[in-house]
């Protein structure tokens, strides 16, 4: 009996983040699969993100991942870009909605960036949303200021 004993890999905080961008995306699918016309491009984007956020809950190798977190950021990048442009026209619910994917990009861009993946950077707040007061969703709320490093690799 050659029995061969499963290596299993602990999870990392990478992937936790990843999980938890994929969690906050499923959640916002839901409802704006609700909330969107059936037949724009909204929906369409909607749809797409939808199927490829699965990845992120998914157990891969690390090429796999790589090409999970890089596939579902650009889903991400270009479903926001399009909800930024229908925002007026949403309801309540969708506007927060749109505010949890924007959240999902702020989480999965750093494990994007850090794993090499040309991933298009959050989109800056609209002007009409920091002149209304509502809190910087990507405000940087970093303790202490960035400093600049410099090392050989």
């Amino acid at each position: 009996m050659g029995a061969t004993a499963a290596v299993i890999q602990p999870e990392t905080e990478e992937v936790r983040q990843a999980r938890r961008a994929g969690e906050l995306i499923e959640t916002a699918v839901a409802v704006l699969r609700e909330e969107v016309a059936a037949d724009g491009a909204m929906a369409r984007a909607v749809e797409r993100l939808g199927r490829v956020a699965r990845a992120l809950s998914i157990d891969h190798s690390p090429e796999g991942f790589d090409t999970a977190v890089g596939t579902v950021h650009h889903a991400l990048a270009h479903a926001l870009a399009i909800g930024r442009a229908i925002q007026g026209t949403l309801e309540p619910r969708g506007e927060q909605c749109l505010e949890g994917l924007a959240n999902a990009q702020r989480i999965l861009y750093p494990v994007a960036r850090d794993h090499g993946i040309d991933a298009p950077p959050p989109l800056p707040v609209p002007v009409q949303q920091r002149e209304s007061g509502l809190p910087d969703p990507w405000a940087d709320r970093r303790a202490s200021p960035r400093s600049e490093v410099e090392t050989e690799v």
